[in-house]
């Protein structure tokens, strides 16, 4: 948000809230955006990598009945926040894994969450919408 205020030349003592600024910039997406955007990201990227290296086969597998969750152990696994990350865009995890495996298609769907137009963009009057002029 720093870097937003000085781009728009506002200080905190304008005392002008975050998302008036976010607006102004073209809605940019917020820290928690940020992070479920990545996180969706590395989650396709580890579905169409190979089962046989490190990162695929963690993902994938169950804890041992016998092994004791220790008491400083984060409640949700980083697995069962992507299942959040994938129910608020109606998906399931095996729905989810299908469309991964299409590089191409999964970026569309990451894609849709982001907000492509950078904050100095916008200030510029240029927009991810707007059309070159015709000349004809």
């Amino acid at each position: 948000m720093r870097c937003l205020r000085q781009i728009l030349g506002i200080t905190i003592l304008s005392r002008i809230r975050n998302e008036h600024i976010r607006d102004s910039c073209g809605h940019q997406p917020t820290v928690e955006e940020q992070i479920r955007i990545r996180r969706l990201r590395w989650f396709g990227h580890v579905c169409r990598m190979d089962t046989t290296r490190l990162p695929g086969s963690l993902l994938w597998r169950k804890r041992p009945t016998q092994w004791k969750v220790q008491r400083a152990a984060p409640k949700k696994t980083w697995i069962k926040q992507v299942e959040a990350d994938l129910k608020t865009l109606r998906c399931s995890i095996v729905e989810a894994k299908i469309i991964a495996a299409n590089r191409q298609e999964w970026k569309r769907v990451v894609q849709a969450i982001r907000t492509p137009v950078a904050p100095t963009a916008v200030l510029r009057g240029q927009s991810s919408s707007s059309a070159p002029p015709d000349t004809s």
